[in-house]
């Protein structure tokens, strides 16, 4: 498990690793208070943060296929999957309400199905896989209130899988830098309701923009 941490102008950015709580509780115990000192490290920062990592979590029972969790269950013999139980869901929580923190992917698209981010094997689709993978932004960055607002998410699904591929697909979130916030929150504002959100990033999509992928 590893992070590492960029500092830009308008904003942070912490990309990593982080434990999977398997097979022993032990292991589940040790995951949870590495993501507490996560936390702890995220709050200190006084600027907007974006975070991309494995969380190596399903926060929701919608973000692991059927397929997926009896293949994990099978193979640790758990009740619940790596990744799955409460107390891991519970934690990463958490962790991102630290930096007063929003799942971008969950804002813009609460009721997809299907957009899973890795999978077991080459023979899984990446749509019955699980969701491990997250970007998480300050909620400021999705509401109109800084100058680097993220605008945008992707799951290239297409590109992972196979033979010499890696079990996780990359997913990109589009940033948009408002140089001139009056004029940009005018042209561009982005609504806290869902539909207003997906239609401005529509409005916003012909534009060249800064990204982050993991």
């Amino acid at each position: 498990a590893r992070i590492v941490s960029l500092k830009f102008d308008d904003f942070n950015l912490v990309g990593g690793y982080l434990m999977c709580g398997y097979p022993q509780p032990a292991r589940t115990t040790e995951k949870i208070e590495f993501e507490k000192a996560i936390g702890g490290f995220l709050m200190s920062f006084k600027k907007p943060t974006v975070m991309a990592a494995d969380f190596n979590c399903n926060p929701r029972r919608m973000d692991v296929h059927p397929a997926a969790c009896n293949f994990i269950r099978g193979k640790f013999f758990n009740s619940f999957p790596p990744g799955c139980s409460p107390e891991e869901q519970a934690s990463r929580l958490n962790m991102i309400k630290a930096f007063n923190g929003v799942d971008v992917w969950e804002y813009l698209f609460p009721d997809s199905v299907g957009h899973m981010t890795q999978f077991q094997n080459a023979k899984m689709l990446p749509s019955k896989g699980q969701r491990l993978d997250h970007i998480v932004c300050s909620s400021s960055m999705l509401n109109q209130a800084t100058t680097m607002q993220i605008v945008g998410m992707e799951n290239k699904q297409h590109v992972a899988g196979g033979q010499g591929k890696s079990d996780h697909t990359i997913i990109i979130a589009h940033l948009q830098l408002c140089v001139v916030v009056m004029t940009a929150t005018l042209a561009f504002t982005i609504s806290t309701t869902i539909a207003g959100s997906q239609k401005k990033i529509a409005e916003l999509s012909h534009l060249p923009k800064p990204y982050i992928c993991i």
